[in-house]
């Protein structure tokens, strides 16, 4: 009977305590949110892929922190960034892909709603410190920096209550990032002799935990480290030469690796003296891969740094998550994306965004504390394009999406990552089977649904005839451009896209010749990068035409066949001198079998450097180089057309070639 009693009674303390946990977390007497919501910190690397870790297998740093932190949390598997840091950033602040937010490298569109924004509007009192580069970058000799300079959002408008920022205005009064610091201070500008800028900034957040406030509190920490110029840091030997300290080179990438785990665990050591451990979220991500100057080693051999590549090696960053009692210690293969943290951050916070929100990201909350997520992401998309912006000229479109395990781009190769993790050994359309189908038309329907919501960016540069500039940069987001005429055909622009459709009628009058886009500028060696996609089309061809009448240089592009056999080849021509009543005799530079196909009904890169007689040109990354002494003729014109079928361009870009070698291709 004792017994029976005592069982009751501890039945009845269990039920009341549940209830009672149920009704102060759920709500009060009001039917409001009384939940305390936890603290939240999210510390974001700069440059720095998996490999950098010891969590992650990594064995070339110390990373005590940051794996001790991975070891009491949760470490993702998973988490993917864009290749470039303006591009991931751009993406954490306002939880848009970068065709919907971009206007150029390192700006914010000051009309966005930013992170801060965000979670203010939920409560927070927030800091940000560390790195910002979001309001202006050009500097004032780069072509079209005029249309850009005073551009972008100031941090004191950002949402965040404090900050105190490195690059928080333009570029070329920047200052030092580390040894004698320049930085953004709640509206003051300061310099100091002596210190070290990480050290500025952890100071700064430590301080600001430390505080005593009635709200939660919400620290947003992008690190300057270990970025490029990799200088010593006060641990270094070297950091006692004075004249030293500002000195890059690389051999100084591990003692930064090592300063920035210093930096987390200093954070992390605040939170444990504030007492308030136990109520943060802290996150712990990365902006891109790791300097391509760099390489490390893990426990699966060698990696190479890929910052600004769209593989692994320039995407696929750490990501750790620690609650301690709300997030088990585990690993987990959860896609994670840059675009997540805003709605992640905000479920957390108790303040989950509507569900009619319009942001591209997707919260992995319910991943963190073990719920079930019907909206769990299953494909990470990457619009990827960093220009306009000073030396990112060299790269371009790259559209792709990915799970897991299959990453597709938009130019048709089908990637299987987990067996090629260098995206050397690409699946191409026409290499079929049920799998990779099956694969291809799940990662296809992403990118066309994804990509349909583009909008149309600002035009950066536009045609001039300076020839030492740009020549032509076309993105298709202005009717008029000066200097375009389409003609033979009725091309439509919209969204960033020129398409037409071909005219039996206009084919015939133009004497066998299909639509075709003309750019009118006068150059010599010049560099042109083109973005077509071809339906159906018989050919496709890009010329550069002489000043003195005939083509100097053409490439005929033939589309692969469905079945992927062989059809008539590509090629690459130039054309002798006319004779009065005769037609220019054509002669073809290149090799049979030499020039790749285009991929029908896929995007397709057009590359052709000309310098003096000499070419190379690329497709779709297949190089192939002809000389001849025709090629050097002035030119007056570049063309790009096509016949049958229906055509579409999302961009025409032509460089002079000397302002293109002139070019700082040096990670930055």
């Amino acid at each position: 009977m004792r017994q029976q009693l005592l069982t009751r009674f501890l039945f009845v303390i269990a039920v009341t305590v549940a209830l009672l946990g149920t009704v102060l977390k759920r709500s009060d007497v009001h039917g409001e949110d009384t939940t305390v919501p936890p603290n939240i910190v999210l510390i974001m690397a700069d440059d720095l892929g998996v490999e950098g870790l010891g969590c992650y297998g990594g064995k070339s740093y110390q990373t005590p922190n940051l794996d001790r932190l991975a070891a009491s949390g949760m470490r993702f598997e998973h988490a993917y960034a864009q290749p470039l840091c303006a591009n991931t950033r751009l993406q954490l602040m306002t939880g848009l892909h970068n065709h919907r937010n971009w206007i150029s490298f390192g700006i914010l569109d000051p009309n966005s709603r930013t992170i801060g924004h965000y979670m203010r509007e939920a409560g927070y009192e927030s800091c940000i410190a560390g790195k910002w580069q979001l309001q202006s970058y050009d500097p004032v000799h780069y072509p079209g920096a005029e249309k850009r300079r005073g551009l972008g959002m100031h941090p004191k408008d950002a949402g965040f209550d404090r900050y105190s920022l490195f690059h928080a205005g333009e570029t070329e009064a920047k200052g030092a990032r580390y040894a004698d610091p320049t930085w953004l201070q709640d509206g003051e500008r300061k310099t100091e002799a002596g210190n070290y800028g990480p050290d500025v900034w952890v100071d700064y957040i430590d301080d600001f935990i430390r505080q005593d406030r009635d709200k939660p509190f919400f620290v947003y920490y992008p690190m300057a480290l270990p970025h490029w110029p990799m200088t010593p840091t006060p641990d270094s030997p070297s950091w006692r030469n004075v004249d030293a300290r500002s000195v890059a080179d690389t051999a100084h990438f591990p003692d930064m690796v090592r300063y920035m785990d210093k930096c987390v665990g200093k954070v992390l050591d605040t939170l444990d003296q504030a007492g308030v451990t136990d109520n943060t979220l802290v996150l712990f991500y990365s902006d891109n891969g790791t300097d391509i100057r760099i390489q490390s080693q893990t426990d699966e051999g060698p990696v190479d740094g890929g910052k600004g590549a769209t593989t692994n090696a320039g995407t696929h960053v750490p990501l750790i998550v620690r609650w301690p009692g709300k997030v088990p210690v585990g690993v987990t293969d959860t896609l994670v994306d840059s675009t997540d943290f805003i709605p992640t951050l905000l479920e957390a916070s108790g303040n989950p965004l509507p569900s009619d929100h319009d942001l591209d990201g997707r919260s992995f909350f319910p991943q963190l504390v073990g719920d079930e997520n019907p909206n769990e992401r299953r494909w990470v998309y990457s619009f990827y394009d960093p220009r306009p912006g000073w030396d990112k000229d060299r790269f371009g479109f790259r559209v792709s999406a990915r799970d897991q395990r299959w990453k597709l781009y938009d130019d048709g190769r089908l990637f299987d990552i987990q067996e090629d993790v260098l995206e050397e050994h690409p699946i191409f359309p026409h290499m079929t089977s049920p799998a990779t189908d099956a694969v291809r038309a799940r990662l296809t329907s992403v990118i066309e649904q994804e990509s349909a919501k583009r909008r149309p960016t600002r035009l950066d540069v536009e045609h001039t005839a300076d020839g030492n500039r740009f020549l032509v940069v076309d993105p298709y987001t202005v009717p008029d451009l000066p200097g375009r005429k389409a003609t033979r055909g009725h091309w439509t622009i919209e969204n960033g896209t020129a398409s037409v459709a071909h005219d039996d009628e206009l084919y015939a009058k133009y004497n066998n010749h299909g639509p075709l886009m003309l750019y009118e500028v006068p150059y010599n060696d010049a560099h042109a990068v083109v973005d077509v996609r071809p339906d159906g089309c018989r050919t496709v061809v890009f010329t550069m035409d002489a000043q003195d009448g005939g083509h100097a240089f053409r490439i005929r592009l033939r589309t692969r066949p469905a079945d992927g056999k062989s059809g008539p080849p590509s090629q690459i021509v130039t054309y002798g001198p006319r004779k009065p009543g005769e037609k220019a005799p054509m002669v073809v530079l290149s090799k049979r079998g030499e020039v790749p196909y285009l991929v029908d009904r896929h995007w397709n890169r057009i590359e052709a450097s000309v310098v003096g007689d000499s070419a190379i040109v690329t497709i779709n990354g297949e190089t192939v180089s002809v000389e001849h002494p025709r090629i050097a003729q002035p030119k007056r014109s570049a063309t790009i057309g096509f016949s049958f079928g229906r055509f579409e361009i999302r961009e025409f870009r032509l460089t002079a070639q000397p302002f293109f070698d002139s070019l700082d291709y040096s990670p930055k």
